[in-house]
């Protein structure tokens, strides 16, 4: 038995020998399935989640090893750069980082830690500054700075080496999971739901994201039954395997063949939303924390400190907002403008036909053309120390008349804390626009009252009232007289 086992093997060796330079693999064969481009990841740091305040800048790099037969190169036709983006990432995410950078980026390519562009994240460097080439085995570092948002929540962000004008290299799922801290340094978490078999119900804080698994992989666009003003649709994750993974070796694969997924949304304002659609169990759930406020151009609107406020305007340039930086503090998640609002106090937000009027931590009282009664003065009778008085009147410019100076009676009742005009957007004739002045009751103990009046400068007599047309008149707290 033994010696009958030595011959077999002796003749599968003689076989093999005689057969190999036909079935083996050539030094030439090998060499042909190197890829032009390709790599190793050696390193990334930080390596676990990173913990932010809002507005924090971090330092992030990776390290990864040239496996490919062909040199990189920091210049040129085809540079080797780090992009922004990845098949494992959700669908429909609201950009992240690329477009909260600031002045960190785009301002210097020589700055090893500035970002190239939008989508661009880092050149070759080897740590302490940009080097030029980078030789197949050699290694080198893609190294850049993040800005937190000024939202809480959890951002995963993902990142593919690429070679420019010619292809991205493998994706990786190469990713940072970001926590920006939210109220009392809370760390925004993940929050599975499967509602398929049954409604389900679930407690969030703002800044939490909230999956919802779903036996559909059909829905690109997940916002029936949503209220947006408590979750923000933040993308699509396809389940490949099962309902514990979602993610897959060949992502590209199980990205348009799955037929499961997840469906994710962030917790930007408290309160209570359904998160489903029609013919599918839904899930419902109740957000604590800070809210976010949808504000128009016009409004007014009272806020208490924490809360964020989300300007309806396509507008983008911070540097075009005009508004008080001890109130509110501006930031920007992709193309959306949000303010945080800090302290008490009044503020306007103006940037270009953008206007509206944010007032913290006080009551208000608003007078507007269309409901100051035609027989003057008005009665405010309730108006305590800290109250805030907003006049919105026409602008009398047809005929060359203009408004006064507001007369106070006692200034030490009643502060003017501004005055703006507002040019016409009508273009019709004799739409002049419109003034606001906003008023601070500065002691709600003395009695006073608040008169505009409108003139032609050429014939305006003080003791003569056919000279001029009283437009507003208010007398506060007249009981104290």
């Amino acid at each position: 038995m033994k010696k009958h086992f030595s011959k077999v093997l002796f003749l599968a060796f003689f076989v093999s020998m005689i057969l190999s330079p036909f079935s083996g693999t050539s030094a030439a064969t090998k060499k042909q399935a190197v890829k032009d481009y390709d790599y190793e990841l050696v390193d990334q740091q930080p390596s676990d989640i990173i913990k932010m305040q809002p507005g924090e800048i971090k330092t992030v790099w990776i390290e990864v090893k040239n496996t490919g037969s062909k040199t990189w190169y920091v210049d040129g036709t085809n540079p080797v750069r780090l992009g922004y983006g990845s098949l494992y990432a959700d669908t429909y995410n609201t950009p992240g980082y690329n477009y909260l950078i600031s002045k960190i980026a785009y301002i210097d390519h020589s700055d090893l830690n500035a970002w190239i562009s939008f989508d661009r994240t880092a050149n070759m460097s080897d740590g302490k500054g940009i080097i030029s080439e980078v030789k197949p085995g050699w290694n080198t570092r893609f190294q850049f700075k993040i800005k937190a948002p000024q939202v809480a929540g959890v951002y995963k962000e993902y990142f593919t080496p690429v070679v420019e004008g010619l292809e991205w290299m493998k994706d990786l799922g190469i990713y940072w999971d970001i926590r920006v801290l939210g109220e009392n340094n809370y760390m925004p978490k993940e929050i599975y739901l499967w509602p398929n078999m049954g409604n389900e119900t679930a407690n969030a804080q703002v800044g939490d994201t909230v999956y919802i698994g779903l036996n559909t992989a059909s829905i690109t666009f997940f916002d029936r039954k949503v209220n947006s003003d408590v979750l923000q649709y933040i993308g699509r994750k396809m389940i490949c395997d099962s309902y514990n993974q979602n993610i897959n070796t060949d992502i590209d694969t199980c990205n348009k063949t799955a037929t499961r997924a997840l469906y994710g949304f962030r917790a930007i304002s408290k309160g209570t939303s359904v998160a489903g659609i029609d013919d599918f169990p839904s899930a419902t759930i109740t957000v604590s924390g800070n809210r976010i406020v949808q504000l128009y151009s016009k409004q007014t609107e009272k806020l208490t400190i924490g809360d964020i406020i989300k300007v309806a305007t396509s507008l983008s340039d911070s540097e075009n907002f005009q508004y008080d930086s001890k109130v509110l503090s501006y930031m920007c998640t992709g193309y959306t403008n949000y303010f945080k609002v800090l302290s008490n106090g009044f503020t306007r937000i103006e940037n270009g036909n953008f206007s509206a009027n944010i007032i913290v931590g006080e009551n208000y009282h608003i007078y507007e053309t269309v409901n100051i009664p035609t027989k003057l003065p008005y009665i405010l009778s309730d108006a305590k120390t800290g109250d805030i008085i907003i006049v919105q009147l026409r602008n009398p410019g047809d005929g060359g008349y203009s408004f006064g100076d507001p007369q106070i009676d006692d200034s030490n009742g009643v502060k003017l804390l501004e005055h703006k005009h507002f040019a016409s957007t009508s273009g019709a004739t004799g739409d002049f626009g419109s003034d606001q002045w906003v008023f601070q009751v500065a002691n709600g103990s003395i009695a006073d009252s608040i008169k505009i009046i409108s003139y032609r400068p050429w014939e305006y007599k003080a003791s003569d009232s056919s000279t001029y047309t009283t437009n507003f008149w208010l007398v506060i707290n007249p009981l104290t007289f």
